[in-house]
């Protein structure tokens, strides 16, 4: 889906599911969830400036049906979010993101 609707690569996306019994700090309307209440957190980083409003809409509104599909359409607060980041400010394998697209933009033109 990240890689359909954000364009990103594929290669280079990297997903963590965190499982665990924190709903005790979830609030929802000022009311703490009940113990056995599942919430969804989904988040996403990406570098500022490479998508669109519309890509960041059409993502979110795509992780929300995909979140809604496996919770069977119930009532399970879920929460999805897209994170911007400078290029400079976060990378993969020890190099920035602004360093990658420099060196892919670099070998694109040799």
């Amino acid at each position: 889906m990240t890689s359909r609707v954000l364009h990103k690569d594929r290669a280079v996306t990297v997903i963590r599911i965190t499982a665990g019994d924190e709903r005790d700090a979830w609030f929802v309307a000022s009311t703490a969830l009940q113990p056995a209440q599942p919430v969804i957190d989904l988040s996403i980083t990406i570098t500022s400036g490479t998508n669109t409003a519309e890509e960041k809409e059409n993502w979110q509104q795509a992780a929300w049906a995909l979140l809604h599909g496996v919770t069977g359409g119930g009532s399970v607060p879920n929460y999805v979010s897209v994170v911007e980041l400078a290029g400079g400010d976060w990378g993969y394998n020890g190099q920035t993101q602004a360093n990658r697209k420099a060196t892919k933009t670099c070998m694109q033109k040799n």
